[in-house]
């Protein structure tokens, strides 16, 4: 990306901020800059503004604490105009993480926008067994800790929906890995991610779509039917769980 320049996919409303920044990283980290790639929601064209992060991913030679002390104040001038959430990792340490976040390098491979610099994600193979033992802990830990919260939220039907609002973006995501172990590549667009998990895990399509429309800020779910809600949710998460033996054949 030229100076000032916006890289092509870019939010209109995240253009001129991202620039900046990246503009700014890029003159006090000199050489040791390599790459800054935006990714998440503002990669897959499902960015809300106010309302969704901006996730970036700042590739170094070497992440030392002078480095980050001398962007500190930029980042945070950064934040106040975007919901600015930045990873500042090294070469050598993004490459060796292949294994232990299989997952999100997956998902970053699949859906990002090189801002400034080398790809740094192009020639990176998350391995399909790392993909599989990364999704099957994830998701169990997270249908454990999905009981124990609704266990601690019962008896209050608001904390009941945020409980499932706010767990429903990394749910999406295991879906999406899922879809990846049976060689399908899952929709960008959050609205056919969901028809694509009902589709092919058996998942129940109603409860999903529900929960996109009341996270994306539309249809809220009303109080009285938020137990009703939650048990279809946990159902899907349960199916979930006990596709990915299926997924590999086992």
């Amino acid at each position: 990306m030229a100076q000032g320049e916006a890289a092509a996919g870019v939010p209109e409303h995240l253009a001129e901020p991202l620039a900046e920044l990246t503009n700014t990283l890029a003159a006090r980290l000199g050489d040791e800059l390599l790459s800054v790639v935006l990714y998440g929601g503002a990669a897959r064209g499902e960015h809300l503004r106010g309302r969704s992060d901006t996730n970036l991913l700042v590739v170094l030679r070497k992440v030392e604490p002078d480095q980050l002390r001398a962007v500190a104040r930029d980042v945070q001038r950064a934040r106040r105009r975007i919901r600015l959430s930045p990873v500042f990792v090294a070469r050598e340490e993004l490459i060796a993480s292949a294994d232990t976040f299989a997952i999100e390098l997956a998902d970053m491979q699949e859906h990002h926008i090189v801002l400034y610099g080398e790809d740094p994600l192009a020639k990176m193979q998350p391995d399909p067994e790392h993909l599989r033992l990364q999704v099957e802990h994830e998701l169990r830990g997270k249908l454990s800790r999905l009981r124990q919260n609704y266990l601690r939220d019962a008896v209050d039907p608001r904390a009941v929906i945020w409980l499932m609002l706010n767990s429903f973006s990394s749910f999406l995501t295991l879906f999406a890995t899922l879809l990846r172990l049976r060689g399908k590549r899952p929709a960008g667009k959050r609205a056919e991610l969901v028809g694509q998990a009902a589709d092919e895990l058996g998942l129940d399509r109603g409860v999903l779509e529900l929960l996109l429309a009341a996270h994306r800020g539309g249809r809220a779910i009303p109080k009285a039917e938020a137990h009703r809600v939650f048990e279809s949710y946990l159902a899907a998460v349960e199916s979930a769980v006990w596709s990915v033996d299926r997924s590999t054949g086992g």
